[in-house]
């Protein structure tokens, strides 16, 4: 009596490679865009509690500071971006903060994939700009920033070459 191998035939292989690389094709995207937008939430966090730390030393000094070691908070090492060129790119988070003018703080990233986070202070600037958030999606910024933009906030006003939209 002759046994037959039981095996999968060259087909059936190529049948279920095939299915994988479709399915990764299609899920890569997606994750990407779901740890860029974690990315953006974390630096929006940080940028919030910059802020309420830039008004409470506006109530402390009567003035805001450039300086955000002379704040209560700062960034936790690990959410900025180092200096190293090279830094693996998949750092817990690709954003460097800075508060410009004594007008507004902002969450600049490095990454093309992440929007511009921009917080107006409560007690200088333009008034109508006074204590309000965007998010930036402007060029060189890809699709990807601005679909973080958009499920963030309503857009507000189209400037330049982006887009403000207003997340507060």
């Amino acid at each position: 009596m002759l046994q037959h191998k039981q095996a999968f035939t060259l087909i059936e292989l190529l049948v279920v490679v095939l299915i994988i690389g479709i399915l990764a094709a299609v899920a890569l995207p997606q994750y990407r865009k779901a740890v860029n937008k974690s990315r953006a939430v974390q630096a929006v966090t940080m940028l919030r509690a910059i802020v309420n730390a830039q008004e409470v030393y506006y109530l402390a000094n009567g003035d805001y500071t450039n300086d955000l070691s002379e704040l209560e908070v700062l960034p936790p090492e690990n959410l900025q971006r180092t200096s190293d060129e090279n830094a693996p790119e998949d750092q817990p988070n690709q954003y460097v903060f800075k508060c410009n003018l004594k007008q507004s703080c902002m969450a600049i990233a490095t990454n093309l994939d992440l929007p511009v986070f921009e917080f107006r202070l409560q007690h200088q600037g333009n008034v109508d700009f006074r204590g309000r958030y965007w998010c930036r999606a402007v060029s060189p910024r890809t699709e990807q920033a601005l679909s973080i933009c958009k499920s963030m906030g309503q857009v507000e006003s189209i400037v330049g070459n982006g887009e403000y939209y207003l997340i507060n």
